[in-house]
């Protein structure tokens, strides 16, 4: 299964005004201190609590969490404690797997909830962190020494990386956006580590279930379980979720992969 995906826009800054924020099967969207989320009407996710002036928010499988009134609000099913945030010294960065969280903060990455693989199991570091994601079986964060993933063994090995920047996870697999280009690695089983060679200047990446993607100068280029998006108008940033995604384009939000619980509902919604 899979999971989260956060986007930033307005060139990755967290106080942007919209954003955008992808599960397995619902999808979130913030604007203007306002949340909507939509898709599967069983997980909880789409009754939104009361926030206080909400400022980035990630989806997981059955659960989102938000950064509102100088904390973390998590709604939706809780399995495994994803949803019971513990205390948390100044956060200003989520990301959610499937049935886990985690927090960037100022004591460093915390992460709570599902734990079968380690996933919640921080390393010590005197680094700086940059960034952090979270997969299925898996998390990662990004600092001043490079990129860490811990959990399922499997997937906690990047390739070399040149000066990475971004870092983003799916259910199995996680990419990451560095000076010698994107690179993914982790399961492979429909594809979704294999970065065309063609991708020219990359400008965001993201990933979500068993897919990869990238927004490049010439457009959004996708690969593994979810294929190329339809024609995109100007596209300024995307997401990833299980097995759909969103583009916000010159003419709003754009969705392709499965509808199946309605997570490609909202559509056309002008910025």
């Amino acid at each position: 299964m899979v999971f989260f995906f956060f986007l930033m826009l307005g060139g990755g800054h967290a106080a942007a005004e919209s954003q955008l924020a992808l599960g397995a099967i619902n999808s979130c969207f913030l604007e203007n201190g306002q949340i909507s989320c939509w898709g599967n009407p069983h997980s909880g996710i789409n009754e939104v609590p009361a926030l206080s002036h909400p400022s980035q928010l990630s989806v997981g499988d059955y659960h989102a969490c938000a950064l509102a009134g100088g904390g973390v609000h998590c709604w939706g099913m809780d399995f495994f404690g994803e949803t019971k945030v513990p205390n948390l010294r100044s956060p200003s960065q989520l990301a959610l797997g499937p049935k886990h969280s985690c927090a960037l903060t100022l004591d460093g990455v915390r992460c709570w909830g599902g734990n079968h693989f380690g996933q919640t199991n921080v390393p010590k570091t005197l680094a700086k962190v940059q960034a952090i994601s979270a997969g299925g079986r898996h998390s990662c964060m990004l600092s001043t020494e490079g990129v860490r993933c811990w959990g399922a063994v499997e997937l906690t090995r990047p390739p070399e990386l040149v000066n990475p920047r971004q870092i983003v996870s799916g259910d199995a697999h996680s990419c990451a956006l560095a000076d010698n280009g994107m690179h993914c690695w982790g399961v492979n089983e429909f594809g979704q580590t294999e970065v065309p060679k063609d991708l020219g200047v990359v400008r965001q990446i993201a990933a979500g279930g068993a897919s990869s993607c990238a927004l490049t100068e010439t457009g959004v280029r996708c690969w593994g379980h979810l294929r190329e998006p339809p024609d995109l108008e100007q596209p300024t940033s995307l997401a990833v979720g299980g097995l759909h995604a969103y583009a916000m384009t010159a003419t709003g939000l754009r969705c392709w992969g499965s509808n199946q619980y309605g997570q490609c509902g909202k559509q056309s919604k002008e910025k």
